[in-house]
This record gives C-alpha cells, sequence and structure tokens, in this order.
C-alpha cells in the first residue's frame, strides 16, 4: 500500500471508470469485503452494488486503489500469457 495521501475527486471519478472495467467477479467481492468489513454503507438492488466514494476515507479509498491494481495487473499477465501460446 502506498502512503496516505488526500484522493481527489478527479482520482475517485478514474477509480469508478477503473472498477467499471473491471471483469473478475473475485475483484469485486475483495472491493465488497474491504467495505464491509470496515462498516461502510453500500447499497443492493437488482442492479448492483453501489458504494460512494466522496463518503469513504482517503486511507480505505487508497487500499481498494491496491485492489484494482492488483486486479489489472494479474489481467494483464494473463493476457500476455495467452499471448504467448
Amino acid at each position: 500500500m502506498t502512503d496516505n495521501k488526500i484522493i481527489s475527486h478527479y482520482d475517485k471519478e478514474v477509480l469508478i471508470r477503473r472498477i467499471a472495467n473491471i471483469k473478475n467477479k473475485q475483484c469485486y467481492l475483495d472491493i465488497l469485503e474491504l467495505i464491509h468489513t470496515h462498516g461502510l454503507l453500500y447499497t443492493v438492488n437488482s442492479n448492483g452494488i453501489y458504494f460512494n466514494l466522496e463518503t469513504i476515507p482517503d486511507e480505505t479509498i487508497q487500499i481498494i486503489i491496491d485492489i484494482v491494481g492488483h486486479c489489472e495487473n494479474k489481467k494483464r499477465y494473463r493476457e500476455k500469457a495467452h499471448s504467448k501460446n
């Protein structure tokens, strides 16, 4: 995890787009587990699970950023390994 910094509104918008591009269900579950474990509010409906990044502490958002980065790295690794075959 990186150092604690203030997460800007722009950073949060970028994170939202990065989360939307995740295709691995386990990555979503990891984020939800983090949100739930920290006792943060989220909404569940037939379209999915939603949480407001504006109400989540920056330290927790940084962990989400780390989770998303890890998922993106795994995806790139799988794509690279697949292209070699």
